[in-house]
């Protein structure tokens, strides 16, 4: 009734059925120094930070740095990489990846080593066919975060399922 009313532009009076629901929150400590980063890490959590703007991961235990900066290739502008908190999710030590390219063909890359999945599609990888890192524009991946093979293979190793990935400009 009320899209109808809507739709031609008439009021609607009526009442809704609802449901009240208590408000939750979640109260954790973060590290000293992590309100200064771009994810308020608790002490010891394990997390990656993806800037897209400088093209480089950075893995982090709290506030420490553990690995990196590393050099990547994020998403070109035609299929940027999204930005957002993420979790890792799936991971996968070789995976046959496919989608289409810019102009419609399809691509198939076969044996893509050390997939880490953190939101939908995207994912953090080795590329071996990249054959630099640390920049971004036309040329780059379809969306996901190209790395180098000894990076990627490392962050598969050590990324547990749900470690939380921050992808920011």
């Amino acid at each position: 009734q009320v899209v109808q009313a809507v739709q031609a532009g008439e009021a609607f009076a009526g009442s809704f059925d609802y449901d009240e629901v208590q408000p939750s929150y979640e109260q954790r400590k973060i590290a000293p120094g992590a309100e200064n980063l771009p994810y308020p890490a608790a002490p010891g959590e394990k997390w990656i930070d993806i800037n897209l703007t400088t093209a480089q991961m950075t893995c982090y235990e709290g506030t420490e740095v553990v690995r990196g900066p590393i050099p990547v290739v994020p998403g070109k502008p035609s299929s940027p990489t999204v930005d957002g908190h993420f979790n890792v999710y799936l991971q996968y030590e070789s995976q046959t990846m496919r989608g289409l390219n810019d102009d419609g063909s399809r691509y198939v890359e076969p044996d893509v080593p050390w997939v880490s999945y953190f939101h939908e599609s995207y994912s953090i990888h080795a590329a071996p066919w990249q054959r630099t890192f640390g920049w971004t524009g036309p040329g780059g991946s379809h969306g996901c975060v190209n790395t180098p093979t000894s990076d990627a293979e490392w962050i598969y190793h050590w990324a547990d399922l749900g470690t939380s990935v921050m992808s920011h400009y």
